[in-house]
């Protein structure tokens, strides 16, 4: 529906204002083309013929960084700035550009700046609480996560509250985050992914027969709505709880129904696909590797640990 759409307004681009003009063709050479050079051309054609408009420099800053030309994404970035110093998006930008050119310090600094100017942008805070958690501070990362969804409460970041409150060792709060994350969730594909989280802190929270049950929801809830990624992911999950319970396998037979969905997937996609079964086959060995280690099945450790390193 997308490229129809590209395609139509392409053909009355000709009809259309200057900058409309430019705008959908670079969209036109984004979407239906997949020709970066060319977007890239139109779009430092827009920023050039109406500088005035900070609109203009957001698309071109993301292409510059996206391919590591920090200098010239700085410039973008400040030309808009000098237009509104108080614009979320290109200050969200500016910090990650500092940390692409690995200034972390300067990123945090940006963004903690940048929350104070702009107190009730969402993205902002949840940008700086991942700068937080990258840099180890989890505590201040969590209170920012918080700010974010205390802004908009169906922002999503519970998520992240929840796996870094399980990382600090607090299954209990990382529950009731995931819940919380659960409720707002807008769809069903996201209400599986909450699950998964809630089965695997049930699990490192000892609740074993619990978590079973949410990654069978996930499994669930993921085939209901056609999403092959997140069931795949529910057999990945249902195969390593087994594999902790000793019941080994079980957790092979899942881990191999978790590789047919994928293979399924990637098939769509054949310059994925080598490198995926590749990926597969290095996860089944290893499983197999480990089941063999805690069977005392020496002999059978060493041919996985060989088919390891052979991979």
């Amino acid at each position: 529906a997308v490229y129809e759409s590209l395609k139509k307004a392409k053909e009355f681009s000709s009809q259309s204002t200057e900058k409309d003009r430019l705008l959908i063709e670079s969209q036109y050479a984004y979407r239906v083309e997949q020709d970066m050079e060319k977007r890239f051309h139109l779009l430092k054609e827009l920023a050039t013929r109406f500088p005035k408009e900070k609109e203009n420099y957001s698309p071109l800053v993301s292409y510059y960084a996206s391919r590591q030309l920090y200098p010239e994404a700085l410039a973008a970035a400040e030309k808009a700035l000098a237009l509104d110093p108080k614009w979320a998006v290109m200050l969200n930008h500016l910090a990650f550009i500092y940390e692409g050119r690995g200034d972390r310090a300067k990123a945090i600094e940006t963004l903690e700046k940048a929350v104070i100017a702009v107190p009730d942008e969402p993205n902002l805070f949840d940008s700086l609480g991942e700068f937080y958690s990258k840099s180890g501070w989890l505590d201040e990362a969590i209170e920012s996560y918080k700010k974010a969804v205390a802004i908009k409460p169906d922002f999503g970041t519970e998520e992240i509250i929840a796996y870094l409150r399980a990382v600090q060792g607090n299954f209990d709060d990382a529950l009731l985050w995931i819940d919380q994350f659960i409720l707002m969730a807008p769809n069903n594909e996201s209400k599986g992914l909450g699950y998964w989280w809630k089965a695997i802190f049930d699990h490192l929270a000892g609740r074993q027969t619990q978590a079973g049950r949410e990654m069978d929801r996930v499994r669930t809830l993921t085939e209901s709505v056609g999403n092959l990624y997140g069931t795949a992911m529910a057999a990945y999950g249902q195969a390593y709880l087994r594999f902790d319970r000793g019941e080994y396998d079980p957790a092979l037979g899942s881990l191999e129904v978790g590789h047919r969905i994928a293979r399924e997937m990637a098939a769509k996609t054949p310059v994925v696909l080598a490198g995926f079964e590749a990926l597969c086959d290095f996860e089944k060995d290893l499983m197999q590797g480990y089941i063999a280690v805690r069977r005392g099945q020496a002999a059978a450790a060493r041919r996985s640990l060989a088919s390891l390193e052979a991979t």
